[in-house]
C-alpha cells in the first residue's frame, strides 16, 4: 500500500490514522481513508447461573444495538460497540472459567444451635454467662457445667437419697436456681467445685454453722457460695474473683468453646481435655445414680468437647 500523506498538513499518515489525520484532525477521504476491520462475532461458553444468564442477555441487547452503526463511517462509534462487545463476552468467559474450577467459598465454623443431647424432663432454661458467676471458676478448670436449675439436677442424682426432700428444702430456702460446677485435677485425683448464689447473704450466714455437705468443704466467698472436695479451691477462687488469678471465662480456649454454642439453654458443658471426661464419668459412678449416669452417658457419647443441652 502507497504512503499516505495528510493532504492538509503534509504529515505521514499511520496505521492508526483511519478517517482522521492525529496531527491536525483534518477528516480524511478518498484513498486516504483507511477502513477498519471490525470483528462483531464473540465466542464464549455461559455457565447455568443466574448471573450469567443476565450477563448474556444484556450482550445480546447491547449487540442489537450497535449493529446499525457498525456499517457506518464512524470511527469512535464503532470502537466504542466493539470494547462493549469484548468486555461483556470477557466478563462471561471470566465466570464460565469459575464455574468450571468449582470454587468453593469458605464456610462459617458450624455453630451448634441444636444440642445432640436432650432431657426428658423439662428444666429451666437460661443465657449463658451473664452473670458474675464465671468469674469464680479458675482458669486450669477441666470441666465446666453451668445450668438454671440446680433443683432438677439434684432431683437426679438424689433420687435414691434418703435426705433428697431434706436437703432439696434447704437448698431452695437459701440458694438460687443459677449454678456452675467445674472439675480440676489435683496430684492426679479430680475433685468437683459447686458455686451458687445465695438468696438473702444474712439468711445463710445464720445458717451456715447448721449447714452439712457430706465429703465437701463449703465456704462464702464474698457474694458466692463455695462446696469443694478440694479445700485448696477457695483462696484460687477468690484470686479469680479479685483477677489476682486469670478467671477462666477470660481465657482464650473458653472464648473460642463458647463461640461454638447456642446462647440459651438447661445446661452448657465443656470439656478442655478429652481426660477430662473422665472426670465427668467418675463422678456419676460415684453417685450411684441411673438417671444421671444415663445423662452423663449420652453427653459422652456426643462426641462433643463442648455442648448446650436442652429439653425436649
Amino acid at each position: 500500500m502507497p504512503k499516505r500523506i495528510c493532504p492538509k498538513c503534509n504529515n505521514p499518515l499511520g496505521s492508526f490514522d483511519h478517517y482522521f489525520c492525529s496531527f491536525c484532525a483534518n477528516t480524511l477521504d478518498g484513498a486516504q481513508v483507511l477502513p477498519v476491520n471490525v470483528t462483531r462475532v464473540v465466542q464464549y461458553t455461559a455457565p447455568t447461573n443466574a448471573r450469567t444468564v443476565l450477563l448474556k442477555k444484556a450482550v445480546e441487547q447491547v449487540h442489537e444495538k450497535i449493529t446499525p452503526l457498525l456499517t457506518k463511517r464512524n470511527i469512535f462509534l464503532s470502537v466504542s460497540a466493539v470494547v462493549l462487545v469484548v468486555l461483556a463476552g470477557a466478563g462471561a468467559f471470566y465466570l464460565s472459567r469459575l464455574e468450571k474450577k468449582n470454587v468453593s467459598v469458605p464456610k462459617e465454623p458450624a455453630t451448634q444451635v441444636a444440642a445432640p443431647v436432650q432431657l426428658d424432663q423439662r428444666a429451666k432454661k437460661g443465657m449463658f454467662g451473664v452473670d458474675t458467676i464465671m468469674e469464680n471458676v479458675p482458669k486450669d478448670a477441666v470441666v465446666l457445667i453451668e445450668g438454671f436449675d440446680y433443683e432438677w439436677l439434684s432431683k437426679l442424682y438424689l433420687e435414691d437419697g434418703a435426705y433428697k426432700e431434706e436437703y432439696l428444702s434447704i437448698f431452695n430456702e437459701l440458694f438460687g436456681d443459677h449454678f456452675v460446677l467445674f472439675a480440676t485435677q489435683k496430684e492426679e485425683e479430680w475433685h468437683w467445685t459447686a458455686v451458687f448464689i445465695p438468696k438473702d447473704l444474712g439468711l445463710l450466714t445464720g445458717r451456715l454453722e447448721s449447714l452439712n455437705v457430706p465429703q465437701a468443704k463449703f465456704k462464702l466467698v464474698g457474694d458466692r457460695f463455695i462446696v469443694s472436695t478440694d479445700e485448696d479451691i477457695f483462696q484460687r477462687v477468690e484470686e479469680s474473683r479479685n483477677k489476682t488469678e486469670l478467671n477462666l471465662a477470660l481465657t482464650p480456649q473458653f472464648v473460642t468453646a463458647k463461640t461454638k454454642l447456642a446462647r440459651e439453654g438447661n445446661l452448657m458443658v465443656i470439656f478442655f481435655s478429652d481426660d477430662a471426661k473422665t472426670a465427668l464419668k467418675e463422678k456419676s459412678e460415684e453417685l450411684s445414680s441411673v438417671k444421671l449416669s444415663e445423662l452423663v452417658e449420652q453427653v459422652l457419647n456426643s462426641g462433643y468437647n463442648e455442648l448446650v443441652i436442652s429439653d425436649k
